[in-house]
């Protein structure tokens, strides 16, 4: 059976779901690390960091994607990622991510000690986003 050296993989983001397909493998940014997805993994619930999920179809890198941290279920016939949002590599666009930057350094140089946390969380998925982008 050609289904068995396949797993289904969801991409979900608080607004729709991105991606839904049988795929080979699927690379997701786990806490402690990227890991991969194959037929017959055992089962486990895994928290994500910002970072990239890669899709492999037919012995290749299909699709990427940038998400902000969330959460994989892996399973022997698939995995799920409740992502806490997905951005497109096809969607993005490199001056306005640089753009944001700019202004969140702007926003941190005048922020309060506790707004400065949340400031320099954003700004450092924004920088990973840019990286993401610069890859490509």
């Amino acid at each position: 059976n050609i289904m068995e050296n396949k797993i289904t993989f969801d991409l979900i983001s608080p607004e729709k779901s991105i991606f839904s397909s049988e795929v080979d493998m699927v690379v997701v940014p786990g806490i402690e690390g990227d890991f991969g997805v194959l037929p017959e993994h055992c089962p486990l619930i895994s928290e994500l960091r910002p970072g990239e999920i890669e899709i492999f179809k037919d012995n290749k890198k299909e699709q990427t994607f940038f998400i902000g941290g969330g959460f994989a279920e892996a399973r022997r016939e698939g995995c799920t990622v409740l992502a806490s949002f997905v951005k497109d590599p096809k969607n993005l666009d490199k001056n306005a991510v640089e753009t944001e930057i700019q202004k969140l350094k702007n926003k941190l140089e005048n922020a309060s000690q506790e707004k400065k946390v949340d400031i320099e969380k954003e700004l450092e998925i924004q920088e990973k986003i840019l990286g993401f982008i610069n890859k490509k």
